[in-house]
């Protein structure tokens, strides 16, 4: 941080973010994209060969069951704390419940973590945490249209 500092706009002026685009909010946006496909990526390189093969019953159960109840409940406790109605915390919800690869990096890492958490459990967290991300994906367009549509309705839409 103290380097971005010495080189940006405050200090030396070498680099200017405010040059590359007119509209701040979306390069913070597409920043923020590659950061996090950088860490999904090297979440995908750091598991050991096929890891994904031997382990898959465990990913699908911290993905699906696990991830779908942190979901609700996540939604619920932004429901009871901000006075949302259910439907706009099933949103926030689904932003809030995949686990973030850079903090699990930041976690799993360490001479702390190679000492105290089992190989097994970081890599299956490494893992959780590098495919969670896109698959938080149904869950917000699923409250998106609940929204749009309003929960009665939506629901009178679905086909098997």
């Amino acid at each position: 941080m103290v380097f971005g500092i010495i080189v940006g706009p405050s200090v030396l002026k070498w680099v200017n973010p405010a040059d590359w685009s007119s509209n701040p909010m979306q390069l913070t946006q597409e920043f923020s994209r590659y950061c996090l496909a950088v860490e999904v990526m090297i979440a995908g390189i750091e598991l050991p060969k096929r890891y994904l093969r031997k382990e898959w019953r465990s990913l699908l159960m911290l993905l699906v069951p696990i991830m779908t109840l942190m979901w609700l409940i996540s939604s619920a406790i932004i429901t009871f704390t901000f006075n949302l109605p259910f439907i706009q915390a099933l949103a926030i919800g689904a932003c809030v419940a995949p686990t973030d690869p850079v903090l699990a990096n930041a976690i799993l890492k360490g001479v702390f973590a190679e000492t105290h958490v089992p190989l097994r459990l970081r890599n299956i967290l490494t893992a959780e945490s590098g495919a969670n991300d896109g698959l938080g994906y149904p869950f917000l367009f699923f409250a998106l249209f609940l929204m749009r549509i309003g929960g009665a309705k939506a629901i009178g839409t679905w086909e098997l």
